[in-house]
């Protein structure tokens, strides 16, 4: 394995758990439940006031991060239906919530991540760079959306904007090195 395979594989292992600590907080909260001490431990290093972050956002809250609050009401009624073609054509399906949910989004981005580590250890350069792209459209065109509608998002929001930055700056090297 070569040493750019071996810095992908490390920055996407770290994305993978910062993706699945946000997952796990959000379900947690949506489901009523104590997040995980595990997780805000795993996101104290990238939002150093995240425990008093999190815990303004209640159950009330998160049942509202929906895409279709992010838009007009025409695109509305068939923006769930988008996201759940977007999620089946990359083999992902929507069990509990919505398809257009902050949480379903998340859960989506720990399934590219998965996949991303499976193909740069199997060194499939084109199959990850593939993932990165979807990810890419994941944060820029559906997930930021949300994150930047609601105010308790906000910390999130700056979180999940720098990691498209540095994720569109690695597709570009990427690119160009193929």
């Amino acid at each position: 394995m070569d040493n750019l395979v071996k810095d992908n594989l490390l920055i996407t292992i770290g994305r993978a758990k910062m993706y699945s600590a946000l997952f796990n907080s959000f379900y947690s909260i949506y489901n009523r439940e104590e997040i995980p001490k595990e997780n805000i431990e795993a996101l104290e290093y990238l939002i150093p006031e995240i425990e008093e972050e999190i815990t303004k956002i209640t159950t009330d809250d998160v049942h509202d991060y929906r895409g279709i609050k992010t838009c007009d009401e025409l695109l509305g009624k068939v923006y769930p239906q988008i996201m759940e073609e977007f999620y089946e054509n990359y083999g992902f399906q929507v069990k509990e919530l919505p398809p257009d949910h902050l949480i379903t989004q998340l859960a989506f981005m720990s399934k590219l991540l998965s996949d991303e580590i499976q193909a740069l250890q199997r060194e499939d350069k084109n199959k990850a760079l593939t993932l990165k792209i979807i990810q890419h459209r994941l944060l820029a065109t559906h997930m930021l959306r949300i994150l930047k509608t609601f105010e308790k998002l906000k910390p999130f929001y700056e979180l999940i904007k720098m990691d498209k930055s540095i994720l569109f700056m690695e597709l570009k090297d990427e690119i160009r090195q193929s």
